[in-house]
């Protein structure tokens, strides 16, 4: 594959030195002549371009006037050379091996998206992310474990470290930027997967996903609650009211009620009120699902298809992961 034809996406907000490791570990891989982009919505703490070019030049940063995840990603692609877009979070490490085995597969023209592995720590655990399929109970479920293996279809991948065709993201409208942040990605590959594209998992394009270096923040009620929306209004908009959503809006209560137990026994903050929260939620996003979907959604915000980037909801929320 030609390495030109090839553009990386990264977006961040309020993190440079999370940029900076990850641009520094991609300059020891791949080719001088690769696309980077990042995509920084940051306000009090940007990305120094002279810092950046340290790390590898020709890098490009594009401010955003968004902190919103799939807007920031789909500012990258519109802004993209590349007809390969990968993308990966800004606290995203690349593995020996990442490239070029994060783009081998594009050379079978069948394969219109590509899910690496992700490592939530550096020895195996069982918290790694690894893309999937959405099960019964309409819960992502990861279909691998570490290691090389032989490529597999995937239902979807996990932002962090994926990659597409960007001709058929642009088709498809781009990421939904009604989910503000957690789903997009997943919506995006289900959307996809229905049109009639594949999606491969290759377990040796791995990065090494750290989380950022800060304290991760405890669940509030309002992520809780964003949590619940956006897992409900993916299961409406991709499948209807179907089995998996029923089952869901069932079993997704008693699961979050008895982890609260646990945590209430353990004295963290994560309490009832959280499970209020999520269930709340959960309520709101087939709500909002039902008058959103995929098939038939009104876009509205910045021009585009009724699928991605049109769509928009006042107040969604633009955390980061």
């Amino acid at each position: 594959m030609n390495s030109s034809s090839v553009s990386i996406i990264i977006v961040t907000a309020e993190r440079p030195q999370c940029v900076l490791d990850c641009v520094g570990s991609l300059a020891l891989q791949i080719p001088a002549d690769i696309e980077v982009i990042v995509v920084d919505a940051g306000n009090k703490h940007t990305v120094n371009e002279q810092l950046l070019a340290e790390k590898r030049t020709g890098t490009r940063i594009i401010r955003s006037e968004r902190k919103n995840v799939p807007y920031q990603r789909n500012l990258g692609v519109e802004n993209a050379a590349g007809d390969i877009v990968v993308f990966l979070d800004d606290d995203c490490i690349v593995q020996p091996g990442w490239w070029p085995a994060i783009v081998e597969p594009f050379r079978d023209n069948s394969v219109a998206g590509v899910a690496g592995g992700i490592w939530c720590s550096l020895t195996p655990q069982l918290t790694d992310d690894k893309g999937g399929y959405v099960n019964i109970f309409g819960v992502p479920v990861q279909v691998t474990s570490r290691g090389a293996g032989a490529l597999r279809n995937v239902d979807w991948a996990v932002g962090a470290n994926m990659a597409f065709r960007k001709s058929i993201l642009q088709n498809l409208g781009g990421f939904a930027e009604i989910y503000g942040i957690y789903d997009e990605d997943i919506d995006m590959c289900l959307r996809m997967r229905r049109a009639g594209h594949s999606i491969v998992f290759v377990p040796e394009a791995v990065v090494y996903h750290y989380f950022a270096k800060l304290p991760r923040k405890p669940p509030t009620k309002q992520s809780e609650f964003h949590a619940g929306r956006n897992r409900s209004m993916l299961l409406v908009r991709n499948y209807g009211f179907s089995t998996k959503l029923l089952l869901f809006l069932v079993t997704a209560p008693f699961v979050h009620f008895g982890k609260a137990t646990i945590a209430t026994c353990r004295n963290t903050v994560t309490n009832f009120g959280h499970v209020a929260a999520y269930i709340a939620g959960m309520i709101k996003g087939v709500v909002v699902g039902i008058r959103k979907p995929v098939a038939r959604a009104r876009a509205g915000g910045r021009k585009g298809t009724a699928d991605g980037r049109g769509e928009r909801e006042k107040g969604t929320a633009d955390g980061r992961r």
